[in-house]
């Protein structure tokens, strides 16, 4: 019995080694194939990918199929059904791909091109050693003598059972995982488990990480027992509160608080957090309510965002204990509202949270199983992007027009709806990856795109920031999931859409490319008479042709901000838009330049009972205002003076509907459809 045991030992060490050979799924070049026929060329893939951020493209050039194989030398045990799977993406439907695997097996669908399948086989080695593992390539009627197949995430996978205690500290991927009781299974921070089927827990499975990493685990089939993720969570020193949701399903709130000894307390109150929009007092930190001691009934919520902390004696933070099944539901929905009725700022945020112990896309741009692809059209169209916090007081949107973006298992953010009636986003298996290593990360822009970044300074310390994001196809009105409004509408710096303004303050402004050289666009700056401030390009990414000027209209001051900062100390409090502007063009601007910009704007937001006019400081006449409903008749009409730069006028009394506004001052006319609710 020893001596079988001790075999058994041997072998699955064998096959634990194998697997990790096994896999590839294309990130890491050059690749460790043994056979590439001269047939095919085989290189690196960036922007046609299933998962990650690269593929394998094949390069089929030739039809005779003995010169066309792609294989690795794979160590198997016998006894043990291996599944064998590669993801395969045809483009021309004249080529299919055939896995081999002690033989020839099952084919593609060659017709089903532009999208991702799967090709897969079970197979069973009749004796322990060396086999070639890989793909054949055949031609089908119509092959024109060179085609491209795009291969990725490959894959050889059998069951597996824990016996003893072990530690995942990479990537590990089963069918069926087994943990026997008494046995604990633990993945580290470094570590991931996925399981294409089932997960069955009779002894102790524990998920680490640490302030940048995170331990993930997958289980696409059902899952039994508890799991226990230990969450990486900051202290409660300034500005350290964490987002934090939790990766399990079931933990009760009292449960909660009694496992984790290292939750910041204070008096009766925990450092839970509970957002609400739907408050009385129009602030970020009102929203959140502590949860006291006689508040712990109840579970944490799949899904859920809350705000927490740990104790500062364990500073930078430490790990609390997060205990439940894992969740396995294809979908899980979350509720979300806007209360911007109650408050005007907040009251359309939400806080929510990544449920499940994985990472998950955030807006893959090639999965098309991201968390923006799947829920842009229930977000507010404005404001249809992620907004994280990293834990020390910086907060980051993600939307289509960051790089790829990965949310950690657990991580909140926040979310904005335009839906008073109540909506709901989803989470779904299919979102689930390996991939990512942080609380949130971003790296460049996205290919074929272009971007601008201002920033505004007091002294040396940055204030905020406002974003240009340029790519085809983009349009210089809103368009929901690249343009992002600001989360504070009274920040420092933002910009407006150059049409279609309704008054939103802008972060991310996304245009189309042939605006790199070619827009007027207008700033907002809030600032507090006597408070110096300078605006500069952090980020140039675009034509070295484009000249970036800042135009302050009152002043008549053009900055060429390619080569110096704009600076300026107000003698009077700025808010809104209509003095300022950037340029972006090829032209060489002088201040003696009659430079002319079309500075006049009306909108009316739906949340308020009045009509708001800009830019008339800029005018040197009059601006005669006149509102017509449907029927063309004239339900309105005022003189505006130009003394003041924003002027607002009561629509009280109106009916809801759709109403023209004219404003007429000298030679210019401005005429936009308005809705009145």
């Amino acid at each position: 019995m020893k001596l079988k045991s001790t075999c058994f030992l041997f072998n699955l060490i064998i096959f634990l080694t194998s697997i990790s050979f096994a896999q590839d799924d294309f990130e890491t070049w050059p690749l460790s194939f043994d056979t590439t026929d001269s047939g095919i060329n085989v290189s690196q893939e960036t922007t046609i990918v299933d998962e990650g951020s690269s593929s394998a493209k094949v390069v089929v050039n030739t039809g005779s199929q003995g010169s066309t194989d792609w294989r690795k030398n794979i160590t198997l045990s016998s006894g043990v059904t291996y599944t064998i799977s590669f993801r395969i993406y045809h483009t021309e439907g004249n080529m299919r791909a055939r896995i081999y695997a002690g033989g020839y097996r099952n084919y593609s669908l060659y017709a089903t091109t532009g999208e991702w399948q799967t090709i897969i086989y079970d197979f069973l080695p009749s004796s322990t050693g060396t086999y070639d593992i890989g793909l054949r390539f055949y031609d089908v009627s119509g092959f024109d003598g060179s085609e491209i197949v795009y291969v990725d995430d490959f894959q050889i996978r059998s069951n597996i059972t824990y016996s003893s205690n072990t530690t995942i500290s990479s990537n590990a991927t089963y069918n069926d995982v087994t943990v026997n009781n008494g046995v604990t299974l633990t993945i580290d921070k470094t570590g991931s488990l996925n399981a294409y089927g089932n997960l069955s827990n009779n002894g102790t499975l524990n998920i680490n990480s640490d302030s940048d990493e995170f331990g993930s685990l997958i289980v696409q089939g059902t899952s039994s027992g508890n799991i226990t993720y230990k969450r990486f969570v900051s202290d409660e020193g300034t500005d350290e509160w964490d987002l934090i949701g939790s990766p399990v399903v079931g933990q009760t709130i009292s449960n909660f608080v009694s496992a984790n000894s290292s939750l910041a307390t204070s008096g009766s109150d925990y450092a839970i957090g509970v957002f609400s929009n739907d408050g009385s007092t129009d602030t970020a930190s009102a929203m959140y309510s502590m949860l006291s001691s006689a508040d712990l009934s109840g579970s944490l919520s799949s899904g859920a965002g809350y705000s927490m902390a740990t104790d500062e004696t364990d500073s930078p933070g430490t790990t609390l204990d997060f205990t439940g099944t894992v969740n396995t539901s294809s979908n899980v929905t979350v509720a979300i509202d806007d209360q911007t009725g109650t408050l005007t700022n907040f009251g359309k945020w939400n806080l929510i949270a990544n449920p499940y112990p994985s990472f998950i896309n955030a807006n893959s741009p090639t999965s098309g199983t991201d968390f923006m692809t799947i829920n842009v059209s229930n977000l507010h169209s404005s404001y249809a992007y992620i907004y994280g916090y990293d834990g020390d007081g910086t907060w980051t949107l993600y939307n289509n027009s960051s790089s790829a973006t990965y949310i950690a298992p657990g991580q909140a953010f926040f979310v904005a709806s335009d839906d008073s009636g109540g909506n709901t986003v989803t989470f779904s298996e299919a979102m689930q990856t390996v991939s990512g290593t942080d609380d949130f990360i971003t790296g460049d822009i996205v290919e074929d795109s272009f971007e601008l970044i201002l920033k505004l300074y007091e002294g040396d310390t940055e204030i905020d920031y406002t974003r240009f994001y340029f790519k085809e196809g983009l349009n210089l009105s809103l368009d929901p999931g690249y343009d992002a409004g600001h989360f504070n509408q009274e920040a420092s710096l933002m910009s407006r859409l150059l049409e279609e303004d309704e008054g939103v303050g802008f972060v991310i402004n996304a245009m189309g490319l042939e605006n790199v050289n070619d827009a007027v666009i207008p700033l907002v700056i809030n600032k507090e008479s006597g408070d110096n401030f300078r605006i500069s390009i952090d980020t140039f990414g675009i034509y070295a042709d484009t000249n970036v000027y800042l135009e302050d209209n009152q002043n008549g001051i053009m900055t060429l901000l390619n080569e110096e900062d704009f600076e300026l100390t107000p003698e009077s409090t700025l808010s809104g838009a209509g003095r300022f502007y950037l340029h972006l063009t090829e032209d060489t601007f002088s201040n003696e330049d009659e430079v002319e910009t079309n500075l006049l704007n009306v909108f009316k937001a739906d949340y308020n009972n009045f009509i708001t006019v800009e830019g008339l400081a800029t005018e040197s006449n009059q601006t005669n205002l006149k509102l017509y409903n449907l029927l063309g008749k004239e339900v309105l009409s005022t003189t505006l003076p130009n003394n003041n730069n924003t002027q607002t006028i009561s629509t009280e009394g109106l009916s809801t509907g759709i109403y023209v506004i004219k404003l007429e001052s000298g030679n210019y006319l401005l005429t936009k459809k308005l809705i009145i609710k």
